[in-house]
Order: structure tokens, then sequence, then C-alpha cells
């Protein structure tokens, strides 16, 4: 069985520096874990070889130019995410088949998943809640979901060339996707050495149990 640990979050709450890190961690448990970035699976990748992973190092590169990143950002309508829906279905139950075909009996930490293209959304929306919660019925999902959060000023420190205004409605709809999917774990910190070590033990615990 396909053991499947998703992570997701803002950018600059450190998940791919979270999931690096426990798919390192659990292979010198010798565990059979792998890192793979959900935007990279296709059918090339599902006949290119395993990669074990690497000692991780968190690199932040400024953009070439001053321009603000998305800005004058708004979030999609949920009559947009309706046109696209079928697409998102596809794709995740698409992911889903190569993953256990390639990686049977392992264990598969996955960089973002669907869960960061659906707070592009308006989330406060009650329409969309509800079209969310039923979208997120018909999905298979990881056994573990793990969304990163931490406070504004931290991620502003982080990503000093984002739109704040983005980084604002990004960080209330991960909190308003949490009540849409409660099943998910939602890691609140500011320090990324909190988050690997909490994220890491919960996955350990389900491991062990």
């Amino acid at each position: 069985m396909t053991l499947v640990v998703s992570f997701s979050g803002l950018v600059g709450t450190g998940k791919t520096a979270c999931a690096r890190y426990v798919a390192y961690g659990l292979r010198n448990d010798n565990l059979p874990a792998y890192y793979i970035s959900y935007q990279s699976v296709s059918l090339k990748s599902f006949f290119e070889e395993k990669r074990k992973i690497t000692r991780y190092k968190r690199r932040i590169k400024p953009p070439k130019n001053k321009k603000l990143r998305f800005e004058n950002y708004n979030p999609r309508s949920y009559l947009n995410f309706l046109v696209v829906m079928f697409y998102y279905l596809w794709k995740v139950y698409f992911f889903f088949l190569l993953v256990h075909l390639k990686y049977r009996n392992d264990i598969v930490i996955v960089d973002r998943f669907i869960f960061d293209n659906i707070v592009n959304y308006k989330l406060n929306d009650k329409r969309f809640q509800f079209l969310c919660r039923f979208f997120l019925k018909l999905l298979p999902l990881p056994v573990l979901s793990f969304v990163l959060y931490a406070d504004f000023d931290t991620i502003m420190k982080e990503r000093p060339f984002y739109d704040p205004d983005y980084i604002r409605t990004h960080l209330e709809n991960y909190a308003y996707l949490k009540e849409i999917y409660p099943d998910m774990v939602m890691v609140n910190s500011n320090q990324i050495d909190d988050k690997i070590n909490s994220v890491f033990s919960a996955v350990n615990s389900y491991l062990n149990s």
C-alpha cells in the first residue's frame, strides 16, 4: 500500500523545506520514502528512475526586477471553478494512479497538492465552500494532509517581493480551507524548525500506529 503525505501552504511558510526534511529523515530511518512535486508528476516522470532525497538547503531567489509579484491580485470566482473542476478531477486521479503504480508500498512525500489550487478562489463565498466540500468528496486524498501556516509579518520577511494583499488573501483562504476540510493538519508556527519537528512527529506517530 502506498502512503501519500502532502504538504501545502502559502509561499514562505516552509512547505518545501518540511517536505524534503521529512522525506530525508524517513530515509535515514531506513524507510522507503520519496519526495516528489505534485506539479511535476507526468507520464515522463513515471518512466524516470526513483530519486533518493538529499539533504536540503533553503534558497530564496529574489526576482530580477523590482516589480511586486501578484500585484493587484483578485481571487477567482466559483463560476470559474465550475469550468475547470473536471480538469482538476482528472489531474488528481491521474496523479494518484501514477503514484500508486510507481511507488507501490512506498511512502510518498508530496510537495503541494490540489489544496494549493483551491486557495486561489474566493473561499469566503458560501457557494464556493459548498461546492468545494462536494468536490473534495469526489477525490482520492492523501492519508495525511499538512498545511503550513505563519503570520503575515513572518511571510513578508521571507517574501518581501510579493504583494501584501496577495499574502493576506491567501492566509485567510488557507484558514477557510481548514474549515472546509477539517481532516487536514494545520501546522501553525513562525519557526521552520518547530514545523519540521511537529510534522515529523505526526508522520512517525501515524506510521507507528
